[in-house]
């Protein structure tokens, strides 16, 4: 009876560890609707909150060009990128992409 006890225990300590851990990699987040909902990944802003606690799908779209999110969020809408422009002798050493900043030296 112990072991079946332990088996039940086990059961239930791992399918809370894996609500967050495994169905929601990037951790978690407070939705205005008071839920628990999955962050959304780098690169991607947040378009709509999920709808059941602590399962995707909340709705997360891709940095449009030109802009970036370089953590997991729930921003709803993503950054502008830096550019590096007309300052007199510096350039661009890595350009931005949706989940990072232009890079300027």
């Amino acid at each position: 009876m112990e072991g079946k006890m332990l088996l039940a225990l086990f059961s239930v300590l791992w399918s809370v560890f894996c609500l967050t851990e495994c169905e929601c990699p990037e951790g978690l987040y407070t939705a205005s609707n008071g839920l628990q909902c999955c962050l959304c990944p780098r690169g991607f802003y947040l378009v709509s909150d999920c709808v059941s606690p602590q399962t995707p799908p909340q709705k997360c779209e891709v940095c449009e060009s030109g802009t970036y999110l370089d953590q997991p969020n729930s921003e709803q809408k993503c950054e502008p990128c830096k550019t590096c422009g007309n300052i007199a002798n510096v350039v661009e050493e890595q350009g931005c992409t949706s989940s990072s900043n232009t890079v300027c030296v």
